[in-house]
């Protein structure tokens, strides 16, 4: 992620999608993710399409949410981003990066969720967890 985010700094993109290899997405994807973006608010930084949620989210509308999520499986971040991510990776890097953004990015007022959730992981073994998981039920709730 780190890597990624680097490189969207060089080459001065306003906006990237981060993807992890093992992202699922909601059958009705296209159309969610185009109402996502008709409803965000012009002053947002971060949108994470899934996650753990940790708490109960704060709804802003009928597609998206405030509050705090683990897993970094899909998300998008915007370049006003892109210097504090960085400095915490390069320097301190004390905690896994869905912790670090559940923490200090998550908390800002322009971080938004999608909600119902649009994107969940494959099943499969989980380092953190030390154990198989599936978190596709997410997906399971009509989006949208």
């Amino acid at each position: 992620h780190i890597k990624a985010i680097k490189d969207a700094k060089e080459k001065e993109y306003e906006t990237i999608l981060i993807l992890e290899d093992d992202v699922t997405f909601n059958p009705d994807f296209q159309w969610c993710i185009a109402t996502v973006f008709h409803l965000i608010p012009d002053n947002w930084q971060s949108l994470f399409l899934g996650g753990n949620l940790q708490d109960v989210p704060k709804r802003i509308n009928g597609v998206l949410a405030q509050g705090k999520s683990y897993t970094t499986h899909a998300y998008f971040l915007k370049n006003s981003l892109f210097d504090q991510i960085l400095e915490w990776g390069n320097t301190v890097c004390d905690t896994a990066i869905d912790v670090y953004y559940a923490n200090n990015i998550q908390t800002q007022d322009t971080n938004y969720l999608a909600y119902p959730l649009l994107c969940s992981q494959e099943p499969g073994y989980s380092d953190v967890e030390r154990q198989t998981v599936d978190h596709r039920a997410v997906l399971n709730k009509k989006p949208c």
